[in-house]
């Protein structure tokens, strides 16, 4: 990830270092009287480009925005997309302006056209790269949640062999199971279950499995908690 970031901070820089010799090279090459509607229209453009390219910085310098796992032409990420549009930029004059000899109109919308291409995929790249960023946060904190809760049930089930009962054992084993691989993703209609998965576990730690009132009350814990993990994973099932 660092060398991510670090290959990244190298493409804005290089962009930078691009637009600002552009730019300079423009000034020094057109006296006062050659700076006509497409020397300005150039100017502002790259003038656009160094800033977007700033705020890419700056965002890249805050965020994690490798563009991992994104579909096509997301993949490229957001600092990609501005390294591409600043060699649009840089190109534009090049091939348009002195090249083809476009006439300021035409220059214009040329230029209008990637910026706004630009903006579409750049925007979608930022938004698919923060959608993508929290979702593997929100499923490492999932992750870490239904371990806790295996473990916990992996000690009732301890509990219930130290005390003979086999039956009640593998109950508490097999729920166990289903919370080590339920899925971490849960949603918002899923929160309620994954709270009552919580409070069975809590509710049944609580218990004295010495007596077989105690031991009665567990096993329906154990079942009602399997069958919140049933419940809980058709629910994920309609929802994702």
């Amino acid at each position: 990830m660092a060398r991510n970031r670090r290959f990244n901070w190298i493409l804005l820089f290089m962009a930078l270092v691009v637009l600002a010799a552009m730019a300079t090279v423009l000034f020094v090459t057109h006296p006062s009287e050659e700076r006509t509607s497409s020397f300005w229209v150039t100017l502002a453009f790259l003038s656009l480009a160094v800033v977007v390219t700033f705020a890419a910085a700056a965002l890249q310098n805050s965020l994690d925005l490798d563009g991992k796992n994104l579909p096509l032409p997301l993949f490229m990420g957001l600092t990609s997309i501005v390294v591409v549009y600043d060699l649009f930029v840089a190109a534009t004059p090049l091939l348009l302006w002195k090249g083809l000899g476009l006439s300021p109109t035409t220059y214009v919308l040329t230029h209008i056209v990637g910026l706004a291409l630009f903006l579409v995929l750049g925007g979608s790249a930022l938004m698919a790269s923060l959608a993508s960023t929290e979702r593997a946060e929100r499923g490492q904190g999932g992750s870490t949640a239904f371990a806790r809760r295996a473990d916990e049930a992996r000690e009732l089930s301890r509990r219930a062999a130290s005390c003979g009962d086999d039956a009640l054992a593998r109950a508490w084993e097999k729920a166990a199971e289903g919370l080590l691989y339920a899925d971490p993703m849960g949603t918002e209609g899923s929160a309620s279950l994954e709270g009552s998965l919580d409070q069975t576990l809590t509710d049944a730690l609580a218990l004295d499995l010495g007596g077989e009132g105690a031991r009665k009350t567990s096993r329906l814990l154990a079942q009602t908690l399997s069958e919140n993990l049933l419940r809980r994973r058709a629910l994920l099932l309609r929802e994702k």
